[in-house]
């Protein structure tokens, strides 16, 4: 049974001083059955917010039209469905009653929704006072604490700590299990292997659209591809450059640091199975002392991987003389990152096992497909942040 009836959408806009309307959407067409987990990718600007706020009823689509069976809740920018005044408690129950639920059902839910955010020292605050991702936990866990018969997100899922999102992923599956029909629109691939249908999104025109999810291993390749172009680009013309620090701290001016390949040129791009080097020069400012920098290495969605540091692992290690210009390598060794970017952040180590923020993002660098196994359908994107080299055997 179709929930969802998307028939030649289009929305076009009238900026200011401007005689040639923007089309923002173009004849959009597409249906959903009950239970099906759509993921709808797209590059910034190519129409995904636009769409989810027509089917949310926000916008009027310039043409054609869309049909949705049952109850429908929506998490979008920030505010929408919620007034800024009232308390995160009193907007529980004012997006409730907007989206058609009785008093007595949101008193039975409440203690759920509360607990589900876990926001309970700020749920009598007003919600002008929330942060971005405050509201986005609020309002994701209203609407899945209680029973929608469709649910459309906008760059939600990433909210929050890895608790939550570990929380909110297990409970739209559950939810899409049980009948729901969900709408998640994002920018992070990993988030979205849990779909069962694909929307993808070019300039506001339909590229493509199926229960295929080797249309996500195609958008991945198709994007990967512009970072690679791009990249090269930069590299061919010597603009992937050393950084030149300057940053004191612990005992050591920290001077240059850069990423290689295992000849030392600096590069920026590397493929899935290349050794990334993390180079680093330093000089010594007084004898005796600890090489004192940490590195954390993130995702593109800022979650933290894993941090390394010379020192740990070396405990022992003391300088001799102030002056000493000291280089040191860490190896990232190739089949440990899957295809994407990262960066890393620099910070102070402190005796006791503290941190301090020295610097953020000093390096990035991104994981593209090797060369001689270009992408394909099949075993090239894997979901996940690291991809290390498995080795499977058949034993009898």
């Amino acid at each position: 049974m179709d929930v969802i009836q998307v028939s030649d959408i289009s929305k076009s806009f009238s900026p200011p001083g401007e005689q040639h309307p923007f089309w923002a959407l173009n004849n959009i067409s597409f249906s959903l059955k009950q239970g099906d987990l759509l993921a709808i990718i797209g590059k910034n600007g190519s129409g995904k917010s636009t769409l989810l706020k027509i089917l949310s009823e926000i916008y009027k689509p310039t043409s054609g039209k869309a049909l949705i069976k049952g109850r429908v809740a929506s998490v979008l920018d920030f505010g929408t469905g919620f007034h800024p005044d009232l308390t995160g408690r009193e907007n529980i129950f004012f997006y409730g009653a907007l989206t058609g639920f009785k008093h007595s059902e949101l008193v039975s839910k409440f203690d759920e929704i509360l607990d589900f955010s876990g926001l309970a020292a700020f749920i009598d605050t007003p919600l002008r006072n929330y942060s971005n991702g405050m509201f986005v936990r609020l309002a994701v866990s209203v609407i899945l604490s209680l029973r929608y018969d469709v649910l459309i997100l906008d760059e939600v899922i990433g909210a929050g700590d890895s608790e939550f999102r570990l929380k909110m992923s297990e409970r739209l599956k559950s939810f899409s299990e049980n009948g729901t029909t969900i709408l998640i629109a994002s920018h992070n691939m990993n988030e979205l292997f849990n779909c069962n249908a694909v929307l993808w999104l070019e300039a506001g025109r339909m590229k493509r659209f199926g229960y295929d999810k080797n249309t996500l291993v195609e958008y991945m390749e198709e994007t990967i591809g512009a970072y690679r172009q791009n990249l090269a680009a930069k590299e061919s013309g010597n603009q992937v450059s050393i950084a030149k620090m300057g940053i004191t701290y612990g005992g050591f001016k920290l001077n240059e640091l850069w990423l290689s390949d295992k000849g030392q040129n600096p590069k920026s791009m590397f493929a899935y199975d290349e050794d990334i080097f993390l180079q680093v020069k330093a000089t010594t400012l007084q004898p005796g002392a600890s090489f004192p920098f940490q590195f954390g290495v993130f995702d593109s969605m800022s979650n933290l991987l894993f941090g390394t540091s010379y020192q740990l692992f070396n405990p022992d290690f003391k300088t001799k003389q102030v002056g000493d210009e000291i280089s040191f390598t860490a190896l990232f060794p190739k089949s440990l990152f899957n295809l994407g970017s990262y960066f890393i952040n620099l910070y102070g180590l402190h005796d006791d096992g503290r941190f301090k923020d020295l610097g953020k993002n000093v390096a990035a660098f991104t994981i593209i497909a090797a060369e001689k196994t270009a992408f394909a359908p099949r075993g090239s994107f894997m979901p996940g942040v690291i991809r290390p080299f498995i080795n499977w055997q058949i034993t009898q």
